[in-house]
C-alpha cells in the first residue's frame, strides 16, 4: 500500500513538473537560445530528457520558417 501511494506520489509530481516545463516551453518558444539565461537553457533540457518537450515540438518553430 505505501509503495503505491509513493508510485502514485512521484507520478503526480513528475506531472506537475512536466506541466510547469511545458507551460515555460510554450511562453519562450520562439525565444532563440542565445537570449535565453543558463537557467532557460537548463529547464528547456531537462524538457527534452524527461520527455515532456518531444524532439518534433522542439523542431516546429525551424519548420515555421522553411
Amino acid at each position: 500500500m505505501a509503495e503505491e501511494l509513493k508510485k502514485e506520489g512521484n507520478e503526480a509530481i513528475r506531472a506537475m513538473i512536466g506541466d510547469n516545463i511545458r507551460e515555460f516551453y510554450e511562453e519562450n518558444r520562439y525565444t532563440p537560445r542565445s537570449k535565453l539565461t543558463e537557467t532557460e537553457k537548463l529547464i528547456r533540457q531537462l524538457g527534452k530528457e524527461i520527455g515532456v518537450i518531444t524532439k518534433v515540438e522542439s523542431l516546429e518553430k525551424y519548420n515555421r520558417f522553411l
